[in-house]
């Protein structure tokens, strides 16, 4: 029982890991898509 609670914690742990990849990735694009259009003044490392 407890192996299986470990089990789907463990589960909704890298769902949410993978999720905050994808939305960080968004972010990213966002990031250089506002630099390219701004100013350019923002370096996105």
């Amino acid at each position: 029982m407890v192996s299986d609670a470990l089990k789907t914690e463990e589960t909704c742990w890298l769902e949410l890991c993978f999720f905050q990849q994808v939305l960080g990735i968004a972010i990213l694009r966002n990031i250089e898509r506002i630099v390219k259009d701004g100013e350019g003044s923002i370096s996105v490392c």
